[in-house]
């Protein structure tokens, strides 16, 4: 189900409010976050930093993601809309309608 950037955001905000409500260490909220984004549909896949790090990936994605994660830069970088806050995610297939090619630099698609 695709839906609107505005809105996408707004929930995706709202989530990492009610991963945070809590508190507890930044990779606590990371996995309470990373799961409630998944939970709601707002993305296809969501892993936290200490899952892309730490053994073998889960999936192909999971790869591209960890390999983006250290490409020469350095680690944390924030380039997905919940980078800063330790998860990246994929959307589903079309979810990323804003742009001509269906993707952007951080996507993991073609």
């Amino acid at each position: 189900m695709r839906i609107p950037e505005a809105e996408r955001n707004a929930q995706l905000a709202q989530a990492l409010q009610d991963a945070a409500r809590n508190g507890g260490y930044p990779e606590d909220i990371a996995e309470r976050l990373a799961r409630l984004v998944e939970q709601r549909g707002l993305v296809a896949k969501a892993y936290t930093h200490a899952e892309l790090t730490s053994g073998e990936p889960a999936d192909t994605f999971a790869v591209l993601f960890r390999n983006s994660y250290y490409a020469g830069y350095y680690a944390g970088r924030a380039w997905g809309p919940l980078s800063r806050w330790g998860v990246e995610v994929r959307f589903g297939e079309g979810d990323l309608v804003g742009f001509s090619t269906g993707t952007n630099h951080e996507s993991t698609y073609w």
